[in-house]
């Protein structure tokens, strides 16, 4: 502990880069937020600063380290059904000499980054509007399987609001009503942030030689100072998991049909064995039988620990 603060740290040889993640709980979430979450990935690194503008910010991060990114990350629990963990995370790599810098580009990101100029967040919302769509057509598979997890699974349904169809869906809406939606945007971005962006949902993780863990350890003050501490208002409601059977259609001419369940729920244990059947399953029955003989593309199966 740091100022207060997890800090974990991994004592490895790392030929002088010092790897650093910045780690905020956002288990709390009410529903309303989730696509915002993701929504907000996008935009931090892409919008000026309170001293540079985004291109400048771009050409400084390059410059200077081996890179900024942030994202969310979501664990599930092998032991339950239906509780898992999930963070906003920046991460970023810099040789150790560079650290203070790195610390100051994340903070000026996360602490003074400017979401009210709307015709910049357009172009960021067309832009990830486009890539959505060409990701999940262009893994049919995943997006089928994800969807239909998502109908008795609290972690799939997060993760569909996240990255599945239901953040394409929402991120097509908010491109369309843009115009009546922007100030509404704006204000519901600056609200998750005041929620996440949060000393006590903070902590940090950092991969470097214990030569270089001091640096970071006074560094991790100054982060954490100006990070927001209004009261904000508790999680309301939570996502809610619904049995939809729905299909979506794409341009393209093939068919991606995903059926999900979960075994636990059963009553059954996960055992290593179902590692086998699932080869056995893919292999020797579904593929001889459906593409083999049926001459369709062919079918995966998949079983995890927690279901």
């Amino acid at each position: 502990s740091i100022y207060g603060m997890p800090l974990i740290s991994h004592d490895i040889f790392t030929n002088g880069i010092g790897y650093l993640e910045f780690i905020f709980d956002i288990n709390d979430l009410d529903a309303e937020f989730v696509p915002y979450v993701e929504l907000l990935t996008s935009i931090f690194k892409y919008v000026d600063t309170e001293h540079y503008t985004y291109g400048e910010l771009f050409n400084e991060i390059n410059a200077n380290t081996g890179g900024i990114n942030c994202g969310v990350e979501v664990f599930d629990r092998a032991d339950s059904t239906e509780e898992f963990q999930a963070m906003f995370s920046v991460r970023g790599k810099a040789i150790y000499t560079k650290m203070d810098f790195l610390f100051k580009m994340i903070g000026e990101i996360l602490n003074s980054s400017k979401l009210e100029d709307t015709k910049r967040l357009y172009e960021i919302v067309a832009s990830v509007k486009s890539r959505a769509q060409v990701n999940l057509t262009g893994a049919g598979h995943s997006t089928a399987v994800l969807r239909a997890a998502a109908y008795s699974s609290p972690m799939a349904a997060f993760q569909d609001e996240m990255a599945g169809i239901g953040y394409y869906q929402f991120i097509e809406k908010l491109e369309k009503d843009f115009e009546q939606r922007k100030e509404e945007t704006v204000e519901e971005l600056c609200k998750l942030m005041k929620k996440i962006l949060r000393p006590e949902n903070f902590m940090i993780s950092y991969t470097g030689e214990r030569e270089s863990l001091e640096t970071v350890q006074k560094l991790a003050g100054a982060v954490k100072a100006g990070l927001g501490t209004e009261p904000v208002e508790k999680s309301k409601e939570k996502l809610t998991c619904t049995k939809k059977n729905e299909g979506f259609k794409t341009s393209g001419q093939v068919q991606y049909v995903a059926q999900t369940g979960n075994f636990k729920k059963k009553g059954l244990e996960y055992t290593g064995a179902l590692e086998i059947l699932k080869v056995i399953l893919s292999y020797d029955y579904l593929w001889i039988n459906l593409r083999v003989k049926g001459g369709a593309y062919g079918c995966m199966s998949g079983f995890k620990r927690s279901g």
